[in-house]
């Protein structure tokens, strides 16, 4: 890696297996780490030269975030990376809702909003991992020991993940209930121990790699490119009231249609609807249905008069569901509903076939 550049994040994968083969597949202990709900931050810091990258490798726009880059300066750090979660100062989803108030991508209607959005939704970040020490690369350092510098990076705004020993599946099952159920946390991350920080695609990791690190959460969210759109009967004052979302099948190369959710419901973000807001970030529509665009034939047959959008210059939504369902062919979902406008990702990071039919096989469906 070099300092200053962006590294490719390593990512955990969805629970293919039992927790108790998990802690087994991770030498009978594994690190059991709270999922935050925020916006993933790489972060490159020596002394007062602060970057920022998004997961995607983007640069964050400073002037926007300036507690963060002010509370890493304040740790003196000297060429160090530091892997992050940025967060609202509450709790769980509700700490999600004030980071996502900060991160939205609309313009400031008037001078000094954005000020003031600084002022009400304050923020911080919580580091869980550290890949650059005083210039020294861990990559390759077993996370039980990088951990070690992860524990004594804290200060004003700054706080290391919170992490539990966990050795059996009625441990974590107790967490999980605590943590997840009762505080509204967003999930956990089980780690193992001796893992090196892998930061490549996850169809690239070997098989011995593939469960280092392991995602639980307590339903289900899907990053969906919105495809197509139309409007109801009863959404009169919409220009259009509910979006066909699409999955990317990375061996077809089609984004495959799940799906329909509803946009009028409130976005916690903006106070104002889905549909006004994307409205706003979807410009560009056409009346031909775009080649790259698979239509299972029982959503094909059920909507008419639709307005597509090229996935490319589409937008990405995080749709939230219960249940997913495989007909033999194809997979959608029911008991759905949009949950945020994912600005801080770009299409390429849109949920793919392989992940989908994962989480249906980790809900019991047929594999």
């Amino acid at each position: 890696m070099k300092f200053g550049e962006y590294t490719m994040s390593m990512n955990p994968i969805y629970a293919d297996i039992s927790i108790e083969e998990v802690i087994g597949k991770h030498g009978g202990e594994s690190f059991g780490e709270i999922k935050e709900d925020g916006y993933r931050c790489q972060i490159h810091a020596d002394g007062n030269d602060v970057r920022m990258f998004t997961r995607a490798g983007n640069e964050y726009v400073y002037e926007c975030y300036p507690e963060i880059v002010e509370a890493v300066q304040k740790l003196n750090l000297k060429r160090t990376v530091l892997d992050v979660e940025l967060k609202g100062e509450s709790i769980g989803y509700e700490g999600f809702i004030q980071m996502r108030k900060r991160f939205r991508r609309v313009q400031p209607k008037k001078p000094g909003e954005y000020k003031e959005r600084i002022k009400n939704f304050p923020l911080k970040f919580v580091v869980f991992d550290t890949l650059m020490f005083e210039g020294e690369e861990l990559l390759d350092v077993e996370l039980s020991k990088r951990r070690k510098y992860t524990d004594n990076i804290f200060g004003e705004r700054v706080q290391p993940s919170e992490i539990y020993e966990i050795t059996s599946e009625e441990q974590f099952d107790k967490l999980f209930q605590e943590k997840v159920k009762k505080q509204r946390h967003e999930g956990f991350v089980l780690k193992k121990p001796s893992s090196i920080y892998i930061g490549k695609p996850k169809e690239l990791c070997q098989k011995d790699e593939e469960h280092n690190w392991i995602k639980v959460k307590n339903f289900e969210t899907l990053d969906l490119v919105v495809v197509a759109l139309y409007k109801s009967k009863f959404a009169k004052e919409l220009k259009f009231s509910s979006a066909l979302c699409a999955m990317k099948n990375n061996e077809t190369g089609l984004y495959s249609v799940m799906g329909s959710v509803s946009l009028i419901r409130k976005n916690p973000t903006t106070e104002n609807s889905f549909a006004k807001d994307l409205e706003g970030m979807i410009t560009k529509t056409t009346n031909d249905k775009p080649a790259n665009i698979y239509f299972p034939e029982k959503i094909e047959k059920k909507y008419e008069n639709l307005t597509y959008v090229r996935p490319e210059e589409s937008q990405l939504i995080e749709v939230r569901t219960m249940n997913l369902e495989f007909d033999g062919k194809d997979y959608g979902f029911r008991i759905a509903y949009a949950n945020d406008i994912r600005e801080d990702k770009d299409v390429s990071q849109t949920t793919t076939f392989k992940e989908v039919k994962k989480i249906h096989e980790v809900q019991g469906g047929e594999k």
